[in-house]
Formats: structure tokens, C-alpha cells, sequence
């Protein structure tokens, strides 16, 4: 039950960042809801974007949403791993 309680948090926290991410892309370049959310995930999670940013402004969001990838990942890995340690 403690592995499943962590897991949701874990799967709440990598929501919100691809969530974040999705609406800040959609806010710059106006893709569908989907694409932006599949944009955001690529750059998240360190495999790279799926086009070229449009605008100095894209380049900025994507670079920021890969560091924060890169930050949240101990996190995320620490509320999954939390309930067998």
C-alpha cells in the first residue's frame, strides 16, 4: 500500500512538470494539447525535442524544462524507491 501511495506521488510530481512544460510550449508556439504534452515529455526526460523551437523564447522554455527534468528525476526516483528503503 506504501508503494502505491509513493508511486502516485511520484506519477502527481512528473504530471505537473509535463503539465507545466506543455502549457508553457503551448503558450509560445500554439500546438495542440498533445503534441506540446509529447514535446514536453521528450525535453523532460532528456531524448531531445521533436522539432526545432520556433523562437528564442521555445529554446529558453525547452532548455529550462530539461534542467528541471534533470532536478526532478532524484525526486521522482526517491518517492518510488521510499517505500522499499
Amino acid at each position: 500500500m506504501r508503494m502505491a501511495m509513493f508511486g502516485l506521488i511520484a506519477l502527481i510530481l512528473d504530471a505537473a512538470l509535463i503539465g507545466l512544460g506543455a502549457k508553457g510550449l503551448q503558450a509560445l508556439e500554439h500546438p495542440g494539447w498533445l503534441q506540446a504534452a509529447l514535446h514536453a515529455g521528450l525535453v523532460t526526460t532528456g531524448n531531445g525535442p521533436m522539432h526545432p523551437a520556433a523562437s528564442r523564447a521555445s529554446e529558453v522554455v525547452e532548455l529550462l524544462f530539461a534542467i528541471a527534468g534533470d532536478a526532478a528525476f532524484p525526486v521522482i526516483a526517491s518517492a518510488m524507491l521510499a517505500a522499499l528503503v
